[in-house]
């Protein structure tokens, strides 16, 4: 059975960087889309376009391959932690870029290890881990 590529996304201010876990394939987009004073998301639009660009970085454009699964971390801190809404924009975004399943951790965890992320990549298979 053909499995989905689990992919790690960092949203950092101002850019934002994948790691297909399998592969270790690494991409990272810079874009002002990510950049707005009082959150990470700026424009909708310009973060699916980067969120596209990352994708096809990673392999992931052509129309053959199977749409990966994702866990989007939002790393920095906001102040009062992140709304329902921006969390919900930022999975809608990265489901409208091409991913078929879409996990969030928000900025309450540091960044995952490469430990980590192998073993949350063994448990998407078991459970639902970091949905909202």
């Amino acid at each position: 059975m053909l499995r989905s590529q689990f992919i790690y996304v960092k949203v950092i201010r101002g850019q934002a960087s994948a790691l297909a876990v399998e592969t270790g394939e690494r991409a990272a987009v810079l874009s002002s889309a990510f950049a707005h004073p009082r959150t990470l998301m700026g424009d909708f639009k310009e973060v699916v376009a980067g969120f596209r660009r990352l994708l096809n970085q990673l392999g992931h454009g052509a129309w053959y391959r199977r749409k990966p699964w994702a866990l989007v971390h939002l790393v920095p801190s906001q102040e009062g932690g992140y709304t329902n809404v921006e969390l919900r924009a930022f999975r809608g975004a990265m489901l409208e870029a091409g991913c078929e399943q879409v996990f969030l951790l928000d900025s309450r965890e540091p960044p995952l290890s490469d430990a980590q992320l192998a073993e949350v990549k063994k448990e998407f298979g078991r459970t639902v881990l970091f949905s909202d």
